[in-house]
């Protein structure tokens, strides 16, 4: 699965200054308006870790009722209609993209992190789609290979730290960076208050919608921002 490459997800030192200049799509109801600002996406506008293999929802929810309001969760659905729920776990949503990419391969469809972003109407080249994990070795017969193949883990093992080290400091960063900006919910919005949302997803192919739900006077609502097709192909390699 073409998700991420060899060393995984890490924070760019110095990431583009970005501000969302138009929205994605929004919804207007009786208590709430809310918008979706921006998706980041691995590789495009916004994106602030190389290889990200999640998404990144900036959401505004504004409370015009004349009560205050709890926004209770947030769901996103992809193409099949599956329902993906936020987190700032690092593991959980490379694990959970992963499953991803395994249900839409069933159906002969690659999922690849970014790919397709040019439907969020980026500009600028979009990063190719990385490599996937190779592993490198041979299996040998007889004492020469086995002696050789000694000597070789142990000019390796060295280099194999090193990488280790490495790999477990950028995973460290990244999963303090996705806990420094993501949003805790449930979240309190008093009324004429705007609360400004951003919540980290597993890769969500062509996503569909997002429903969110909220609290007013003890009673639960929730409301759906619908795409109508305009994020079709996202993360889906043609």
């Amino acid at each position: 699965m073409l998700l991420v490459s060899c060393g995984g997800p890490r924070v760019i030192k110095q990431p583009e200054p970005f501000k969302p200049e138009q929205i994605l799509a929004e919804l207007r109801s009786e208590h709430v308006d809310v918008f979706l600002d921006w998706i980041v996406v691995s590789g495009a506008a916004g994106s602030w870790a190389k290889n990200a293999v999640w998404d990144e929802y900036l959401l505004r929810v504004e409370n015009h009722h004349h009560d205050a309001i709890v926004i209770m969760w947030v769901r996103a659905f992809d193409s099949k209609n599956t329902e993906l729920r936020p987190s700032s776990e690092r593991e959980v949503l490379v694990k959970e993209s992963r499953q991803t990419a395994k249900r839409y391969k069933k159906d002969g469809v690659k999922v690849t992190a970014g790919a397709g972003s040019d439907g969020l109407l980026l500009t600028g080249s979009l990063a190719a789609a990385s490599a996937p994990y190779m592993a490198m070795g041979a299996v040998s017969s007889g004492s020469t290979a086995a002696a050789t193949g000694a000597l070789a883990m142990i000019a390796v093992a060295p280099v194999l730290l090193v990488g280790g080290v490495v790999v477990t400091v950028n995973n460290n960063k990244v999963e303090k960076e996705l806990k420094r900006r993501h949003s805790m919910l449930p979240r309190h919005l008093e009324p004429g208050q705007t609360g400004h949302l951003d919540l980290f997803f597993p890769l969500v192919p062509s996503p569909q919608r997002i429903d969110l739900n909220y609290r007013l006077d003890g009673v639960g609502h929730t409301v759906t921002v619908d795409f109508a097709g305009s994020l079709d192909g996202l993360h889906i390699e043609n």
